[in-house]
Order: structure tokens, then sequence, then C-alpha cells
């Protein structure tokens, strides 16, 4: 059981987009949530990541910091998407080393 909590606001990872040949499908905005994780993860102790061959079931809650606060507490319907979100903590953990790849993940709760 290995647990990481980021204070960050969470940012979806964006659809490539195609322009005159070249594809483009990062922003700055991901790339510094992405950072804020594996920043997160450097500063725990960390096991060694399991092997290429270990499924894991990763469980992931997004808080989405909102306004009004008749919101407070209430689970989040609006944008980002959760996948979206999922799909770039994924990446961020693979970048941190503590997967080998996103493969492993073979199932997933996510809440916001």
């Amino acid at each position: 059981f290995w647990t990481l909590e980021v204070a960050t606001h969470p940012r979806p990872q964006p659809r490539p987009r195609h322009h005159k040949g070249r594809v483009f499908s990062n922003s700055k905005l991901v790339a510094r949530f992405k950072d804020d994780i594996r920043a997160a993860v450097a500063r725990r102790n960390n096991p060694p990541p399991p092997a290429r061959d270990v499924p894991i079931h990763m469980e992931l809650e997004i808080g989405i910091p909102v306004k009004d606060k008749r919101l407070w507490g209430r689970l989040h319907t609006g944008r980002p998407d959760s996948d979206n979100v999922l799909k770039a903590v994924k990446d961020a953990i693979v970048d941190a080393g503590v997967l080998g790849d996103d493969s492993q993940i073979v199932a997933t709760e996510t809440v916001k």
C-alpha cells in the first residue's frame, strides 16, 4: 500500500493537437501539475518500484477548488474530467519512477 498526497491544482492531460504536421500535447499548467507530483514523490522515502509484471490497483481522490461555499464538500461534476486528470497523474508517477509503466495499472477508482 502506497499513499501520496499532493497539494496542487489538478490539471487534465490535454488531447494532442495537430498543426502543420506537428503534434502539440502539453501545456505549461499540466507540466507544472506533473512537476508538483514528481516533487512530492521525490520528498518521500519511496520503496523501489514494483516489478513490471505486478498488477496495480490505483485509487485517486481529486480535490477541485470551488469558490461557491454551497458546493464545498460535494462531488464535483464539472470540468476537468476525472479521466484526463488520471492520465496526467499516471504520466507523472511513471516519470517519477514509482511505476515502470502505466499499463501495470489494472484497476482504478477515481473521485473528484
